[in-house]
C-alpha cells in the first residue's frame, strides 16, 4: 500500500514538473495574442479617436488585463509624470520593471520596441505603416510560439510523466 501511494506521488510530481516546463511555452503564445490585441487597441485609439499617446497607452493597457497591459500602463504612467521621458526611455524602464513577469523572447520585445520607438514622432500615415509591420511580425511570432507550444509543451508533459514512471520502475 505504501509503495502504491509513493509511486503515485512520484509520478504525479514528475508530471507536474513537466507541466510547469510546458507552461512557459503556452504563456508566450497567450502573451503574444494579448500584445496583438493591445496594439490593435492602441492603433484604434491613436488613428481613429485621436487620443493623446499617454491616454491611448493607458486604455490599451487596461484593455489587455495581462502582463502586457501592465507594460502599457507603466509606459503611460512614466510619460505622464512630466519628467521628460521619451517613449523609448519609458519603454525601457517599463520592460526592466515588468519584464520578469513576461514569458516573451527578446525578438518579441524587439517588435514592441520598434513600434514604440516610432510612436508619437511621425504623422498618422507613417505610424499606420509601423502598426502594419508590427502586425506582420507578431503574426509570424505567434505562429512560431504556437508551434513551439504544441511541440515542446506536449513533449515536456509526456517526459515528466515518463520520468516519473521510470523512477517508480527503477525503485520497485
Amino acid at each position: 500500500m505504501i509503495k502504491l501511494v509513493l509511486s503515485t506521488l512520484i509520478i504525479g510530481a514528475c508530471t507536474f514538473i513537466g507541466y510547469m516546463y510546458s507552461y512557459s511555452y503556452t504563456q508566450r503564445f497567450k502573451e503574444l495574442k494579448a500584445l496583438y490585441s493591445s496594439i490593435q487597441q492602441l492603433e484604434t485609439e491613436i488613428m481613429f479617436t485621436s487620443s493623446r499617446l499617454v491616454d491611448a497607452l493607458y486604455r490599451a493597457g487596461e484593455y489587455s488585463k495581462d502582463s502586457i497591459g501592465k507594460v502599457f500602463i507603466e509606459i503611460s504612467n512614466l510619460l505622464s509624470t512630466k519628467r521628460g521621458y521619451t517613449v523609448e526611455e519609458a519603454f525601457k524602464i517599463s520592460i526592466d520593471k515588468e519584464g520578469n513577469n513576461l514569458f516573451m523572447l527578446k525578438d518579441d520585445i524587439d517588435i514592441m520596441y520598434n513600434l514604440f520607438l516610432n510612436l508619437g514622432y511621425m504623422d498618422k500615415e507613417h505610424q499606420q505603416t509601423f502598426f502594419k509591420s508590427s502586425y506582420i511580425e507578431l503574426d509570424q511570432q505567434k505562429k512560431e510560439a504556437y508551434e513551439l507550444a504544441k511541440q515542446y509543451g506536449d513533449m515536456y508533459r509526456k517526459i515528466g510523466a515518463l520520468i516519473g514512471i521510470a523512477i517508480v520502475v527503477i525503485f520497485i
